[in-house]
């Protein structure tokens, strides 16, 4: 059964909106119960869920990291960007063979 996390907005842990809905409203979660150790958040607005797998017992930064990774938009724009740079460079790579001929 999961379980909630309530982080202190104290804390200095950054929650990013929810992607689907823009919701600030993110409850932590992890599963201990499951073979594998599931933890995230959950946007209480819309419902969307990110999880990932977790430590037995994870500390709020680890579950906020989880839901981060699938809905900071920053994060996300580096990880498409890292993508089209690779892909570029693949592109000169094969220009660069002597048999290939522009068409």
């Amino acid at each position: 059964m999961p379980s909630e996390e309530t982080v202190n907005l104290a804390s200095n842990i950054y929650v990013a909106p929810c992607l689907q809905c823009g919701g600030t409203d993110i409850a932590l979660l992890h599963n201990h119960d499951a073979s594998f150790n599931m933890g995230g958040g959950k946007c209480k607005k819309c419902g969307a869920e990110a999880l990932a797998e977790l430590s037995i017992n994870p500390r709020a930064g680890q579950m906020a990291a989880a839901w981060n990774a699938q809905n900071d938009t920053q994060t996300l724009i580096r990880q498409e960007l890292g993508i089209i740079a690779q892909a570029q460079r693949r592109v000169l790579e094969l220009k660069a063979k002597p048999w290939h001929v522009e068409s």
